[in-house]
């Protein structure tokens, strides 16, 4: 669904070459392009609101620099240099999306001019980006595109842990990859582009076949949303595509690997095909499975295997049902996916959300946490809040904490998309939780999509960004650390490095502390001097 009639825009020489380099077979190495700032891009769908509040209201919008909440992973931490590499979308001001590479240098406390390595050529903020690192440093970002209107791009860094260049690996001139990613003979669609949508790329290390890249996605066939995985050696060559999922009116998921380095377990929900929430903006029930053998087959919770590939396309066509489903959604409930993680036995704990419209409303909703506990899904309640795609993140910690950072506190464009960013924890496996900090207090915009890097360092713990909820506004991005400390990516940049503001100190030891003053920066904070490790 496009959020607003997009103009048709020129690309600069540089970036269209860009382009047309990485698309072609056999394309050498291009330089990414330094982007002015972290300037995230603003976006909303209008469509289908439904509801005559007082602020006219979309059906969501405002900073959408780290959307949407199924793709996965956003940002990455890897110990061997002590950086924490992220992807994130930006706009220069020209409404076109930018997909954009930058570390943040746990030794020298500076982030890295973000380098633009695509131009998108569209506002439509579900064309995000992710990013996988391989064994040997190599960064990849896959390039979605929504539905079957625009294409989908790989790039691979030209060297390890350099964000500078890359190489272009999936094009539309390779029959090769056409037959992986092109639309199927039997629903043909719009041909001659590779795509795939709502993605989560992961790098397995611990696969036992040497196809490490486990790719998750969406295709739109005849409107609908269904489930493959694809599998691949080097990120280039991509095996046939597995159907995971063609359930009704189709199904969305997010997914995460598991600290053993071979799981992959995806939480998906269902768009119903009757009842009384039918249609894309039904979703009901919450499903759960993994995966340990690079989507050969899948398992539920308790090891009963539910799709079976080995002996050829096996797709799950009806709801699964037995440990596979963690929740069964009332009538007319809708069921929003936020995260999935794992506590120290690998038992997987789900964050969702359900509500009782898929439209803006005064109506609370609740978020939930979900926790296999070896013999039986556990439900408890987090807490509420006022709006479907507040999206935060779930964190389970090594001394068994188990924290949300998320939007889900009051903000100033209140029942929309995002609010005022809380921390919330459980001592007790999530029976209860407590809102034990406020990471933002009396901000001008609404803070949304609070993204959680894999395997996460304490100086970089999450990242998001804000935006006005209701009407297009600049758009500014931020990091915390689990400390308390927030930071704004700086806007403007014309070295290769900078210093994140400071925009909220650590709180005192055992204090609840909120800034008595707006949300603006209070100088230039250096992370921390170098490291012993």
């Amino acid at each position: 669904m496009a959020s607003r009639p997009e103009p048709t825009r020129t690309f600069p020489f540089l970036v269209l070459f860009v382009l047309i380099a990485a698309a072609s077979p056999g394309a050498r190495a291009v330089d990414a392009v330094p982007a002015d700032g972290f300037t995230g891009i603003w976006y909303e769908i209008t469509s289908g609101s439904g509801w005559g509040g007082p602020w006219n209201a979309n059906k969501y919008g405002g900073g959408m620099a780290t959307y949407p909440q199924q793709v996965a992973p956003l940002a990455i931490y890897r110990p061997e240099v002590d950086k924490t590499f992220f992807t994130v979308q930006l706009d220069p001001g020209d409404g076109n999306i930018r997909h954009a590479l930058s570390y943040y240098d746990h030794q020298t406390g500076l982030v890295a001019r973000p380098q633009v390595w695509l131009n998108k050529g569209t506002g439509d903020a579900h064309d995000a980006a992710v990013i996988a690192i391989d064994d040997a440093g190599y960064i990849y970002q896959f390039n979605m595109t929504h539905g079957e209107t625009r294409r989908a791009y790989i790039r691979k860094s030209e060297n390890p842990y350099d964000i500078s260049s890359f190489t272009g690996l999936l094009s539309n001139a390779s029959a090769d990859d056409m037959a992986v990613f092109g639309n199927p003979a039997s629903n043909p669609g719009s041909s001659g582009s590779p795509r795939f949508s709502y993605a989560a790329a992961w790098h397995v290390p611990n696969a036992d076949t040497d196809d490490k890249f486990l790719l998750l996605h969406t295709r739109y066939l005849s409107g609908q949303r269904d489930l493959f995985t694809s599998t691949s050696a080097d990120g280039d060559s991509w095996n046939p595509r597995r159907t995971l999922a063609q359930i009704e009116l189709g199904q969305y998921q997010t997914s995460w690997i598991k600290l053993d380095g071979k799981t992959v377990g995806t939480i998906f929900n269902v768009h119903p095909s009757s009842g009384s929430q039918t249609g894309l903006d039904g979703r009901t029930d919450l499903y759960y499975l993994q995966t340990r053998d690079q989507a050969t087959t899948w398992q539920a919770a308790d090891g009963t295997t539910v799709v079976d590939h080995s002996t050829g396309n096996q797709p799950l066509t009806s709801r699964p049902t037995g440990h596979a489903l963690v929740y069964d959604a009332a009538d007319g409930e809708r069921v929003y996916l936020k995260d999935v993680n794992y506590d120290a036995h690998g038992n997987p704990v789900i964050m969702f959300l359900t509500s009782p419209t898929h439209t803006p409303s005064v109506d609370d909703r609740t978020v939930r946490v979900a926790h296999w506990t070896g013999s039986a899904w556990v439900v408890s309640t987090v807490t509420t809040t006022d709006h479907n795609y507040d999206h935060g993140s779930l964190y389970v910690e090594e001394d068994g904490t188990w924290r949300v950072i998320a939007p889900y506190l009051d903000g100033p464009q209140q029942n929309g998309t995002g609010g005022e960013i809380g921390v919330w924890t459980s001592e007790d496996q999530g029976a209860n939780w407590t809102l034990t900090d406020q990471l933002t207090h009396s901000s001008v915009f609404n803070h949304s999509y609070v993204r959680r890097p894999l395997n996460a360092d304490d100086d970089f713990y999450a990242l998001w960004s804000d935006g006005d909820a209701w009407d297009e506004s600049a758009v500014k991005l931020y990091f915390s650390d689990k400390a308390g400390n927030v930071y704004q990516l700086p806007t403007e940049i014309t070295t290769d490095f900078a210093s994140p503001l400071l925009v909220r100190p650590i709180p005192e030891p055992g204090s609840l502390t909120v800034l008595a003053a707006p949300l603006v920066a209070l100088g230039r904070g250096r992370r921390r001097g170098v490291s012993a490790r």
